[in-house]
């Protein structure tokens, strides 16, 4: 239990970390005045420190729960809630984990470069005596940059909540799976998150590493988020059904189905990785 509570612990605490700055409510112009842009070398090593400091605190975090849900479901008493533990534990370290790893990287590096760009397309600027100073006035090219710099900085920001949210959802759902009787619980609490993602727009709102709008089509979406939805009624089954035979129909079928789904991605992202590898 003290385990995943650290590892949960940090997953939350990756939140902070790792997050872009979302407090700019301070004027980029000032930012230009106390610190040049980085350019070239600078701006690349920056990016890539910013991956390495997201990425590797989540993937260890992800990988630790995982491990503990899969060493207690080897002693729990209850045969369905076992397999809920286990059938979780494999979704978070070959899944859940390694796409929030991905993720939250890439939503760094994006946020990044697009408070850059909108450096970049402020008008030069002094600070004397505490105040800005502009060293000219904007002209009508220079607004509609910084207008799309500001609304890719506000696209970059939004799916960056998007995806701590998600990694906050799994830390809170891993450590009520582990209360007894809780994994199906748990695992619903999850999942629940995660369908309310979907339906709050996480596939129109996904962006690439480099800033750029990248949603996830629709009729993928769709299918992904019927995925979700049926994953999470069948644990809320497990919780909640009246009846021990229900609760374990709802276990039984989340964990078959879960294990299933995460057997079939990983073949075909093999078979994708050898027929790249072939061409």
């Amino acid at each position: 239990m003290h385990v995943l509570s650290l590892a949960s612990c940090a997953v939350v605490c990756s939140w902070s970390a790792a997050a872009p700055a979302f407090h700019l409510s301070v004027s980029p112009r000032m930012d230009r005045a106390v610190s040049p842009r980085m350019d070239g070398v600078g701006a690349t090593s920056g990016a890539g420190s910013a991956r390495a400091s997201g990425s590797t605190p989540i993937a260890l975090s992800y990988g630790a729960a995982a491990g503990v849900l899969m060493a207690v479901s080897l002693g729990g008493s209850v045969a369905f809630e076992r397999a809920v533990l286990g059938a979780t534990g494999f979704a978070l370290l070959c899944d859940f984990g390694p796409s929030a790893s991905r993720d939250v990287a890439a939503s760094n590096r994006a946020t990044a470069l697009a408070v850059d760009d909108l450096i970049e397309a402020s008008p030069a600027a002094v600070l004397v005596d505490n105040f800005v100073h502009n060293l000219g006035a904007e002209d009508e090219a220079q607004r509609e940059a910084r207008a799309q710099a500001q609304a890719k900085l506000r696209a970059c920001q939004n799916w960056a909540c998007f995806v701590r949210s998600r990694v906050a959802a799994d830390a809170a759902g891993a450590a009520l799976m582990l209360r007894n009787g809780g994994a199906c619980l748990g695992a619903s609490c999850m999942l629940a998150a995660h369908a309310a993602c979907w339906a709050c727009g996480y596939a129109a709102s996904r962006v690439d590493r480099d800033g750029n709008t990248a949603p996830i089509s629709p009729p993928q979406a769709r299918t992904l988020a019927a995925v979700v939805g049926t994953l999470t009624g069948a644990a809320a089954m497990g919780a909640f059904a009246g009846s021990e035979l229900l609760r374990a129909i709802g276990g039984w079928g989340y964990a078959a189905a879960l294990v299933a789904i995460e057997l079939a991605r990983l073949v075909a992202d093999r078979v994708r990785s050898r027929t790249h590898v072939g061409l």
